[in-house]
């Protein structure tokens, strides 16, 4: 597994197990976590890109944006590409 994807499944981890407090307290805003730790909580997507790019702005740190939201019961995810 890369560095992104343990980082990504350790911030996802830290999200789902600190949801229902999440939920309870601020549904509908939108957090950032890292390295398994929620950093922000922040009102609007927008107030939450500018707090990730203004304190991560390297690309070898990686963070979660995610949308205080439940989980589907199921997600259907699709990739798609375009060749030039």
């Amino acid at each position: 597994m890369s560095d992104e994807q343990v980082a990504l499944q350790r911030n996802i981890e830290a999200y789902r197990k600190r949801l229902p407090s999440l939920l309870a307290e601020h549904a509908g805003q939108y957090v950032i976590f890292a390295d398994g730790k929620l950093v922000e909580i922040c009102p609007t997507y927008e107030d939450a890109v500018i707090f990730g790019y203004q304190t991560f702005p390297s690309e070898d740190q990686h963070y979660l944006l995610q949308e205080i939201a439940p989980i589907p019961e199921r997600v259907d995810i699709h990739l798609a590409c375009r060749a030039s």
